[in-house]
């Protein structure tokens, strides 16, 4: 992105999240199916790699790092190929491990680069493991576990001496041989952890406790004294590593709770480079992952992997740049693409008033996505209300770029979201037309909680504005007033710090303005009880925590039959409910914990006079409401109370013996008009507005109303003149009345 100053735009780059100066992406180069980790490199030429996939006994050749097969031939007997060895002195002898189900397991040895094999050993392999461990560094030493007796042979696998027979473990998944001596080897167990030989396999140690298995071993061949291992299933850490030559193994705490990984593999020109490999069908997990720091920070891939459930079963490292992986379904070769030349485009735009078409300031954020990535851009347009992205990549299949806007305006206008945007060369220029909000969200938000009100809100069709006061510091709260319904939403999520003053005043003034505030948030009033908005504006007190989780509507007030839990639903931290407290006789009651609201009063409201805003205080963090349903309900029923103090019966009155559609005033009207209706008894109500071809245009009511007179207010500015039909349905009445749009 760049910066311009012109006469006509001035635009602020507030953040720029550095574009990739390569693409990242595997490329699928055999397909076929595998098992163990059948892949090896040539010793004498890094170009040549082996592979099997594809079949039973299948072996193929590489000639390019992995990113074309030939085949090599086919090793007789059937059955998967699960390891291969090249010898580094001869590379026409190779060795090769296959797994059978009607025959003994064996290892095979070819003399003539495959061509034809010989069976130098039969037994049992493990189903799932590596079966057979060679270092380069040790020409002739390979080592083979058949069910519980590990062999050796000191002659590249022509012959094998069983060196002991384990009682401590007995299914080898996959062993290490460290490259600084021939004798020393970790062995992977499929139950019981990491086990160490010193003395070439015939005694082992105990190093490493788990319960799950542990499928793959790689040791830095640059510092024998570090090695890295994957754990599936267990606790902990799917990633562990040691330091001291494996003695001691510390988990690796980015991927602490998660141990579904299998192959790992340390990048021999760049020891600092670790790759990793999933075997889950968890969304979030699935790829493949890259470490640069010694597996202290990872950043998953899975560009071109067949996603959502291609799993790994092993890695090969050739160098910083070449990567191949065995997943379940074929070979992929790591392909990095150079984007220093690659097409890119330019997203413009301006930001106006829907109704004037005057300009309006703004902060727009543009995400760019792509299969395992997300960028965020921030731009900022002043006056003049024009923002610019520029040098962004467009959007087609190689890069596979997706944009989304978000757009914040200044208040009162509504956040406005805008996706997919497709870029191409040429450009995108979006006018962006902004209407008013009806509802101003203010959260000290942290844990990014706010997409649980924005939920609420745009399910109910109530355009919003949101501001994060973490990052944006103390909210104007006082201009409340000036959003169409004079509602501000003020959350704390989670936070356990007392109000500043500011804070606090500001809400004070926010209700004297003539703004009504909805009030939630954990702890709110316990870390709080004397601040002035709760002693004494609202006069509620702290009468303690409430653990229960139930919250039922009192009877007789605007939640009356409404009940719902208050636990996590993915707002995940500690929950601590405030007991509410009060003696004035203006505060109501309208929520309690337990049946019947027997363990304490959970939320209350409070009507001020009029030139004064009113008040709902939650003693919880409202978005903690579970299930969703639930939730949407209970800002609906928000909504309406502060619109027409919804089922307090502080008012006189007839009621109609069949609802009633009332002449909506004024009439003609511009931009704005109210329509009221009334109701015999409660009922389920929808009243909107459509135009004559009988489209809807305006929802005003969705949901269960109670009994009396209401009111709803239309604003028409986005609309042109002419006649608008309004329809209410109440219960099994449906009621018709023109209203007339004069611009």
């Amino acid at each position: 992105m760049t910066r311009r100053i012109t006469a006509s735009i001035f635009l602020f780059l507030l953040f720029v999240a550095a574009a990739p100066a390569q693409l990242v992406q595997w490329q699928l180069t055999q397909v076929g199916a595998c098992l163990g980790n059948p892949l090896t490199v040539n010793p004498s030429n890094a170009n040549t790699v082996y592979a099997s996939a594809g079949g039973a006994g299948v072996i193929s050749v590489s000639h390019d790092r992995g990113r074309s097969w030939a085949p090599l031939g086919t090793v007789p007997g059937g059955g998967f190929i699960k390891s291969i060895c090249v010898s580094p002195k001869d590379t026409l002898v190779m060795l090769a491990g296959q797994e059978r189900s009607a025959s003994p397991d064996r290892v095979l040895r070819s003399t003539d680069g495959g061509a034809s094999w010989i069976e130098t050993l039969a037994g049992d392999f493990s189903y799932y493991g590596v079966p057979i461990e060679f270092n380069a560094h040790h020409p002739d030493t390979v080592f083979t576990m058949m069910a519980a007796t590990v062999y050796r042979s000191i002659d590249f696998g022509s012959t094998w001496t069983a060196v002991s027979t384990q009682a401590g473990f007995n299914t080898w998944c996959d062993a290490a041989l460290r490259p600084d001596s021939a004798n020393v080897m970790y062995v992977g167990d499929n139950t019981s952890g990491i086990w160490k030989t010193d003395d070439g396999g015939v005694t082992f140690r105990h190093v490493y406790v788990s319960v799950g298995e542990i499928p793959m071993i790689s040791i830095d061949e640059t510092d024998p004294a570090v090695a890295y291992a994957t754990k599936f299933f267990g606790s902990g850490s799917g990633v562990i590593k040691t330091t001291d030559f494996g003695e001691t193994w510390a988990e690796v705490g980015a991927f602490q709770g998660f141990t579904q990984c299998w192959g790992i593999a340390v990048d021999q020109s760049d020891h600092r480079r670790v790759v990793m490999g999933t075997y889950t069908t968890d969304l979030s997990r699935n790829g493949i992952y890259f470490s640069d720091d010694g597996g202290e920070n990872w950043r998953r891939t899975t560009c071109g992997l067949n996603v959502p459930y291609s799993q790994n079963y092993g890695l090969l490292t050739l160098d910083s740049l070449d990567v191949v992986a065995l997943q379940d379904e074929g070979i992929y070769a790591l392909d990095r693409i150079d984007l220093r030349f690659y097409p890119r485009g330019t997203i413009a735009g301006a930001l106006r008033d829907s109704v004037t078409l005057a300009p309006v300031k703004g902060v727009v954020q543009l995400t760019q996505t792509t299969c395992d990535s997300t960028r965020v851009f921030l731009a900022q347009a002043d006056s003049t209300g024009v923002f610019s992205f520029d040098s962004m990549y467009v959007s087609d299949d190689l890069y596979s770029a997706s944009y989304g806007m978000t757009v914040d305006p200044e208040i009162p206008y509504a956040r406005q979201t805008i996706a997919p945007i497709h870029l191409g060369v040429a450009g995108v220029v979006l006018p962006i037309d902004l209407r008013h909000a009806d509802v101003f969200i203010v959260g000290e938000d942290s844990e990014g909680h706010d997409p649980y009100y924005e939920d609420a809100l745009s399910s109910l069709g109530v355009p919003y504005a949101f501001w994060n006061s973490v990052t944006r510091g103390s909210a104007p709260l006082g201009r409340g007033i000036e959003f169409q319904r004079h509602l501000v939403i003020y959350y704390t999520a989670g936070k356990q710090s007392p109000l500043s003053q500011q804070e606090n005043q500001n809400l004070v003034s926010c209700l004297e303005a003539g703004c009504d505030l909805l009030i939630t948030g954990q702890d709110l009033l316990e870390r709080n009880p004397s601040a002035d908005i709760f002693s004494t504006v609202l006069e509620v007190g702290f009468g303690g925590n409430a653990s229960i989780v139930y919250n039922e509507g009192t009877p007789g007030e605007i939640f009356d039959g409404f009940s719902f839990f208050t636990n996590s639903n993915g707002a995940d931290y500690p929950q601590s409910r405030d007991i509410i407290t009060f003696s004035a006789p203006e505060v109501k009651p309208i929520f309690g914990y337990g049946t019947g609201g027997a363990l304490g009063v959970a939320a209350v409201r409070r009507k001020f006079p009029p030139g004064h805003g009113n008040a709902v205080f939650m003693g919880f963090g409202f978005e903690t409401i579970n299930p969703r349903d639930k939730r949407i309900a209970v800002m609906d029923r928000i909504l309406q109370y502060f619109a027409d103090l919804l089922g307090v019966q502080e008012t006189s009155g007839l009621l109609p013996l069949a609802p009633e559609l009332r002449q909506n005033y004024p009439n003609p009207f511009n931009p704005s008009t109210t329509i009221e209706f009334a109701l015999p008894a409660g009922t389920a109500v929808q009243l909107f507005i459509t135009d004559l071809l009988g489209r809807e245009v305006a929802r005003l009511a969705d949901g269960y109303l109670p009994p009396g007179t209401h009111a709803r207010t239309w604003d028409g500015r986005a609309s042109a003149s002419g006649v608008y039909p309004v329809v209410l349905r109440a219960g099994s009445s449906t009621l018709f009345r023109k209203i007339l749009l004069l611009r």
